[in-house]
C-alpha cells in the first residue's frame, strides 16, 4: 500500500490511498466516519477510506502522520457557496426554493439534523437538500421531486458521501440568506435549525 495526497486509485494490484491535507479534500463520508471513530485505528480507516485489515498493514509512523494531516485538515474548516456540485458523474443541486418545500422534505430534514446523532444522519439531510438536477436554464435549474425511498437509498447516499465538506459547510451561507427572506413560519424555523447545525459542524 502506497500513500499519496491525491484521489485513491488501484495501480497494478497494489492499492494507492490518499489523505486529505485540506478541508475541501475531505468528503462528507470521511468527515462523518472520523467523528464517529473512537480509536486511532477507526480514525485511520476513516481518513483513508480503507478497511481495518488494510489499516493494520500501514507502518506506525506513517499512520501517525496520516492522523496528524487529516486531523489538521478537519480543524481548518473552509466554506464555499456552491448550489450545484458534480458527484459520481451526475450533477446535484440544492433545493432552489426552501419556501416551497413539501411536508415530507420538512419532516425528514428536521429528523436528520438533530445534534445527538448528526454524524450518522447528516448524509441523509444533505441528500434531501441536494438532489439530481433535471434541467438547467441560464442560472436557474430544477431538481428531482423529493422521493424519500429514492433519495435516501443506499445508492444515492453513497454518491452524496463524496460531497466535499467545504460545500456542505458552505450551505450555511445559503441558509443565512434564506432566513432574511422567509417569514416566521415552519420553513423559517427549519432554516434556523439547519443554519445553527451547519455552524456547529
Amino acid at each position: 500500500m502506497r500513500l499519496f495526497r491525491k484521489k485513491k486509485q488501484k495501480v497494478e494490484g497494489s492499492k494507492r490511498v490518499s489523505v486529505a491535507a485540506f478541508y475541501e479534500d475531505i468528503t462528507l463520508r470521511e468527515w462523518c466516519a472520523w467523528h464517529q471513530a473512537r480509536t486511532d485505528m477507526a480514525r485511520l480507516c476513516a481518513a483513508l477510506s480503507i478497511t481495518e485489515d488494510e489499516a493494520r498493514q500501514i507502518p506506525t509512523e506513517q499512520a501517525k502522520k496520516v492522523l496528524e494531516i487529516f486531523g489538521n485538515a478537519v480543524k481548518a474548516e473552509t466554506m464555499v457557496d456552491r448550489v450545484r456540485v458534480d458527484l459520481k458523474g451526475k450533477q446535484y443541486g440544492m433545493i432552489p426554493d426552501l419556501t416551497a418545500i413539501t411536508l415530507g422534505e420538512h419532516v425528514d430534514l428536521v429528523n436528520n439534523v438533530k445534534k445527538d446523532n448528526l454524524y450518522i444522519t447528516l448524509p441523509k439531510a444533505v441528500a434531501i437538500l441536494y438532489r439530481p438536477v433535471t434541467k438547467v436554464l441560464g442560472g436557474k435549474y430544477d431538481i428531482e421531486p423529493y422521493d424519500h425511498k429514492k433519495h435516501l437509498s443506499a445508492d444515492n447516499l453513497e454518491a452524496i458521501g463524496d460531497m466535499p465538506m467545504n460545500v456542505v459547510a458552505g450551505a450555511s451561507l445559503f441558509f443565512s440568506t434564506i432566513c432574511k427572506e422567509l417569514s416566521a413560519n415552519l420553513e423559517l424555523s427549519l432554516v434556523k435549525e439547519l443554519r445553527q447545525t451547519m455552524k456547529e459542524i
